[in-house]
């Protein structure tokens, strides 16, 4: 049987980085979803990250040693060969 584009799962880049750390994360997320517990870690993660975005973005293109240019945020990519996806927080 040929698999079709809609059939295969694609999993996200930290999903591999869960997985090596403890396959059941990867397993309540996508099998148990409502029964994963969010834990104080993972909030303070959360608010860590978008702490660091936020002063990202006030930063001026020097800091780089830029005098122009454009910066995207949170920029999906994908691998349907690999099978996998995830986001780079900046380009």
């Amino acid at each position: 049987m040929q698999e079709t584009k809609s059939e295969r799962l694609i999993f996200t880049v930290t999903d591999l980085k869960q997985y090596a750390y403890c396959p059941r994360v990867v397993f309540y997320t996508y099998c148990l979803p409502l029964l994963r517990p969010t834990t104080f870690k993972m909030e303070a993660g959360i608010a860590a990250h978008e702490k660091a975005r936020e002063q990202e973005r006030r930063r001026t293109l020097s800091a780089y040693g830029l005098v122009e240019g454009k910066r995207h945020f949170d920029i999906w990519v994908e691998s349907p060969i690999l099978g996998l996806r995830g986001r780079v927080d900046l380009v």
